[in-house]
């Protein structure tokens, strides 16, 4: 992620300008009407197809129990959350989201949209689940970036006003997670670059769920704990094969939070991984069960792992 650095303008709003960019961000209080949200269809779990193709959004597992997800206010007994393109699940204690999933459309145009940079709330859940600022401010000072879990540019798709639409609707606070602001995997930024630059050129469907490992001994900081791991799953038609395919992927700022506390080794400065889904879904605490048999190591141990050096080493099957 890139740096944020901050300067106050108000008591109600801050500018965050990442550098180089130079890029604004500004907090918004005031979150936007229940009924503005009524447009939006969220993850589409029969995107890429039915049946064999369906990719559905993961059980929530051991995250199932009483209060453990934040339901919606405007709809009792519903905890999904729908946006322009990609739908998420809050957390409730942790106050970020478990589960962010995004459909992109490779045969869709892209759309060149300017960032909306404006974090808001969301008001179909309790704000009191929602983190605003808290965390969040100058890196010196020991404050985090807001780290998008859907990124902006993979729910950018359609008609110019769908795209802008989805672009405010990723600045949402329930689509971040707090990263040091010296975390920057290049790989993790770039698969899902890769991945649009695929299904772009080939037309593809693809289906991305992306979430923090909230563990509970996470480091705590300004009365919250955070998460030092991030897991993403993608899901495709293999070109070759004909059949979906899946691959899990972990990676950690552990390094960059290691003046916090003890240092515990994770998985090395700078490295990402490939590894089985069940392991994923081990650390996450959610239910991928429907996706397990199309992992293309779903034979593996449990700890294996494979070092990715770039984007395009990703094994599918």
């Amino acid at each position: 992620m890139s740096v944020r650095r901050i300067r106050r303008r108000s008591s109600v709003e801050k500018w965050f300008a990442p550098a180089p960019e130079r890029e604004s961000f500004r907090v918004r209080k005031t979150p936007d009407s229940l009924d503005s949200y009524e447009s939006r269809s969220g993850f589409d779990e029969n995107f890429i197809g039915s049946g064999d193709r369906r990719v559905s959004l993961p059980g929530l597992g051991s995250w199932s129990g009483v209060d453990q997800v934040a339901h919606r206010i405007d709809a009792p007994g519903e905890y999904i959350l729908r946006y322009q393109h990609f739908s998420v699940v809050v957390a409730r204690q942790r106050r970020m989201p478990l589960i962010s999933a995004v459909n992109i459309d490779g045969n869709a145009p892209r759309r060149r949209v300017k960032r909306t940079d404006v974090w808001k709330l969301d008001p179909r859940i309790p704000i009191e689940c929602q983190i605003l600022e808290d965390c969040y401010g100058h890196a010196h000072d020991g404050f985090f970036s807001r780290g998008h879990m859907t990124r902006r540019e993979d729910a950018n798709w359609g008609s110019m006003k769908t795209a802008r639409l989805a672009d405010a609707d990723t600045f949402h606070v329930t689509n971040a997670v707090p990263q040091a602001q010296s975390f920057n995997s290049p790989i993790w930024l770039g698969l899902e670059s890769y991945l649009l630059t695929r299904a772009n050129a080939d037309h593809m469907r693809v289906s991305v769920i992306t979430g923090p490992i909230l563990s509970e001994d996470d480091l705590e900081m300004f009365g919250m704990q955070i998460p030092s791991q991030f897991w993403k799953v993608i899901a495709f038609v293999n070109d070759r094969t004909c059949r979906l395919s899946v691959a899990a992927y972990l990676v950690s700022q552990e390094l960059q939070i290691e003046g916090l506390r003890e240092l515990q080794f994770v998985f090395g400065q700078y490295r990402d991984w490939q590894v089985p889904l069940r392991r994923v879904a081990k650390l996450s605490g959610l239910d991928f069960l429907h996706l397990l048999k199309y992992d293309p190591l779903s034979s593996a141990d449990d700890r294996f792992v494979f070092q990715l050096k770039e984007a395009s080493d990703v094994f599918t099957q």
